[in-house]
């Protein structure tokens, strides 16, 4: 292996480590609401954006076809995207 390569593996392998540590942190804290009501925020586009630039970097093949995975599979990510779509599709259409 090759310096460059090495070193795309190893950013790799930290923002798919902190992406996946944030997404289940993020898991936590919904299932710490739904349990005991105690309130604690989640990290929006954080998670999804590390896990899915990891995918990017990686050197296999077909990784990156799934790279849009994180942002879906994050609790973090789906509900501001949702909004966000929903904001600037459907709200600003029915504004006067």
């Amino acid at each position: 292996m090759h310096t460059p390569e090495v070193i795309k593996w190893i950013v790799a392998a930290l923002l798919a480590f902190t992406g996946g540590w944030v997404i289940v942190m993020n898991y936590a804290c919904v299932v710490a609401w739904h349990t005991r009501r105690k309130h604690s925020s989640t990290v929006p586009l954080v998670s999804g954006l590390f896990f899915a630039g990891a995918m990017l970097l990686r050197p296999l093949p077909g990784m990156r076809t799934f790279a849009w995975l994180p942002l879906v599979v994050d609790i973090g990510c789906l509900p501001l995207l949702v909004q966000c779509a929903y904001w600037f599709g459907i709200h600003r259409k029915h504004k006067p």
